[in-house]
């Protein structure tokens, strides 16, 4: 819970495993490990859906432009946040902001 809370906090950071294992007193094979077995997920899968949720709020209650949304779920490159936030929706970050709210 600490780790998972730590890496809520610094989603909008390069959020290294080597540095979440360090926060929570373990080395980076014993933290990923132990990490896959409470989550199901990896670390990379469990950052990378908690950056695309942040996004997609983001994109739904702010007039942010995609770029800061992008920068505030830790992507620095528009262009691969974009390619990420529609391979986990299936939409560009234009297309959901602008469609309904399920």
């Amino acid at each position: 819970n600490r780790a998972i809370a730590y890496i809520r906090e610094r989603l909008d950071r390069n959020l290294t495993l080597q540095e979440v294992a360090k926060f929570v007193h373990l080395t980076p094979n014993h933290f990923s490990d132990a990490f896959k077995k409470e989550t199901g997920q990896s670390y990379i899968e469990f950052v990378t859906r908690e950056r695309m949720q942040r996004a997609a709020h983001l994109l739904r209650t702010t007039p942010l432009k995609i770029s800061e949304v992008a920068g505030a779920a830790g992507y620095e490159d528009i262009k691969y946040f974009s390619q990420q936030f529609k391979k986990h929706t299936g939409q560009t970050p234009s297309e959901y902001r602008q469609s309904p709210a399920d």
